[in-house]
C-alpha cells in the first residue's frame, strides 16, 4: 500500500519515468503488484507500447485489467493511429475472458469509427459494426446511447447517409424504451447533427433537408431528445438549417 501511494504521488507530479521505475522495483523486492499498482503504472506509461507491456504483465500474474486499463489502452492505440492493434487487443481481452463492457466497446467503436478503413470504408465498417453487436449479444452486453451515437458518427464520415439515419432511428428508439436521463443533451444533438452531416457530405442536400424537416415537424421525438422542450428544439433546428445553408453557400462558391 506504501508503494501504491508512493506510485500516485509521482504520477499527480507527473513524474512518470520515477514512477515505472519505482513500479520495476516492486520485483526486487520480491514483492507482488496489486491490481492498483498496475493501473498507476499504466496511467503513466506514454506509449501504447509500454501500456501492453504492463498489461502484459497483469496477464501473467493473473490480475484482469480493469474497464478504465482497457480503455487508456484503446485510446492510446486510435491516438497513434494504429487502429489495427487497437481491434486485436480488443479481441486479446476477450480472449483471456477479461470482463469486458459497454463503455469499452463504445471505445473501439468510436476509435473505428474516425477511421477510413481502407478504398472499402463503407463495406468494412458495416463489417464492424455487425462484428461488435454479435460479440456484445454474445457477451450479453446492451448497447447505450453511446454505441449508437458512435456508429451514426462513423457512416457520416463515410457519407453513407442511409446507415447514418439507420442508426440515428435505433437511437432514438432507445431513447424512448430507457431512462436516458444519462444521456446528455451534447449527445442528443451531436447525433442528430451527424446525421445531417452524412447527408451534406454524400452530397444529398435534399435529404439533409428533408431530415430537418421531418424532425423539426415529429412531436414525439420532444421528450426524449430534449429537456427543453419545443424552444430548444425550434433553437437547435435553427443551427442545422444554418449548417445546411453554409453547405450550399460553400459549394456555390466552389462552383464559381
Amino acid at each position: 500500500q506504501i508503494i501504491n501511494s508512493d506510485l500516485k504521488n509521482l504520477i499527480k507530479q507527473k513524474k512518470f519515468t520515477q514512477a515505472q521505475k519505482l513500479f520495476d522495483s516492486i520485483h526486487k523486492r520480491s514483492l507482488k503488484p496489486n491490481a492498483e499498482s498496475f493501473e498507476h503504472v499504466i496511467h503513466s506509461a506514454n506509449t501504447a507500447v509500454d501500456k501492453i507491456k504492463y498489461v502484459d504483465e497483469m496477464i501473467i500474474h493473473r490480475v484482469m485489467p480493469s474497464a478504465q486499463i482497457f480503455n487508456s489502452v484503446l485510446v492510446a492505440y486510435g491516438d497513434s493511429g494504429k487502429v489495427e492493434e487497437s481491434t486485436r487487443f480488443f479481441d486479446k481481452m476477450i480472449g483471456i475472458g477479461s470482463s469486458v463492457g459497454v463503455e469499452n466497446f463504445n471505445k473501439i467503436i468510436d476509435i473505428c469509427a474516425k477511421e477510413k478503413l481502407g478504398n472499402n470504408a463503407n463495406v468494412a465498417f458495416v463489417e464492424f459494426v455487425g462484428d461488435m453487436f454479435s460479440k456484445m449479444s454474445r457477451m450479453k452486453v446492451a448497447p447505450s446511447s453511446v454505441t449508437y451515437s458512435c456508429i451514426v458518427k462513423g457512416f457520416a464520415l463515410r457519407s453513407d447517409s442511409m446507415n447514418a439515419l439507420k442508426y440515428y432511428e435505433d437511437f432514438v428508439a432507445y431513447l424512448k424504451s430507457t431512462d436516458d436521463s444519462r444521456t446528455s443533451s451534447s449527445l442528443k444533438k451531436s447525433c442528430i447533427s451527424n446525421v445531417v452531416k452524412g447527408f451534406l457530405k454524400s452530397g444529398d442536400e435534399q435529404g439533409a433537408s428533408e431530415f430537418v424537416q421531418s424532425f423539426a415537424t415529429q412531436n414525439e421525438n420532444d421528450d426524449c431528445l430534449f429537456s427543453g422542450g419545443a424552444a430548444e428544439k425550434t433553437d437547435f433546428v435553427c443551427v442545422l438549417q444554418e449548417m445546411i445553408s453554409r453547405f450550399q453557400f460553400n459549394q456555390s462558391q466552389n462552383n464559381d
